[in-house]
Formats: structure tokens, sequence, C-alpha cells
């Protein structure tokens, strides 16, 4: 668990931006008024299973991140997690997920704007340069899944 501070950022994204969605925007300013705690990598496969007693996943491998699972699911997940006594746990808020992953910066991606995605590949799994199955948590930087990353609060 890494500790995000307390602070301000423009969520969502300007309608300049190449290949911007609808729902990204109007972009407006978000105030975290206090910090919080957030998972630095996915829950992997092994974590789900010695929570939940079981690992619903396709591509199976302990060190993977657990996928095959609905916001329903993460939140038996989290409901199971929160009996064992280590914390209180939650998923993070759409406002908290975005502000974590940009990391205080107003650039397009955390690591720059990168408009051709020419540099993506050195960040971030995706299905070019994964070979379509997941890939081990922490191998690159946190990409978001349904529900892979639990906050405490």
């Amino acid at each position: 668990m890494k500790l995000i501070p307390a602070g301000k950022f423009d969520m969502g994204s300007p309608y300049s931006e190449a290949d911007r969605e609808a729902e990204e925007g109007p972009q407006h300013e978000v105030k975290i008024s206090k910090p919080f705690y957030m998972s630095v990598y996915e829950v992997t496969q092994e974590q789900w299973e010695a929570v939940t007693g079981d690992n619903p996943s396709f591509f199976t491998d302990p060190v993977n991140p657990v996928e095959q699972v609905s916001w329903n699911d993460c939140q038996g997940f989290i409901a199971e997690l929160n009996t064992k006594g280590i914390g209180t746990f939650r998923l993070p808020t759409e406002a908290e997920w975005e502000y974590a992953c940009r990391a205080g910066t107003e650039t397009r991606f955390s690591y720059g704007d990168d408009p051709t995605y020419a540099e993506i590949g050195d960040y971030a799994w995706y299905q070019g340069n994964s070979g379509v199955v997941p890939i081990s948590s922490g191998k690159k930087g946190l990409m978001h899944g349904d529900c892979t990353t639990c906050t405490a609060m």
C-alpha cells in the first residue's frame, strides 16, 4: 500500500485531447480532501484465492492479476478481506483512482502526452505487447482492471 496525499487535480481530459471519449469530460477540478492508501499492484490470483478459496481466472498463474471478476465479485472479496483483521479495505472512487494514476502530472498519461502511443509499451501492457494474456503483477506500471486495486481506509 502506498499513501496518496490529499490534493486537487483536473479530472477528465480536455476536449482537444486525441482519442478522447465523450465520458472523459467535461474536465473539472476535483479535491481529494483526505489522504488514502492504495495498493501499488493488482490483486494477484494467489491473494484472491487465499481470501476467497477459489480462483476464477481463465489464465491461471498465482503471480498474475486475478481476472474474470465482476464489481460484485470484488465487493465479496473485500467483505471477506475485511474479516481477516488486517485493516479495512474498499475500492477506490473513480476520482481517487485517476488522482493516484496521474501521480501529480498534468499530461495525458503519467509519463507524458505520447500522442502517437510510441512510448506506451514502456509503461503499460496492452494487446500489442502482452500476447493478449495477463502479465505478472509489478512488471510495468499499474493498469486499470475491473476491480483489482483495493484501497485501505
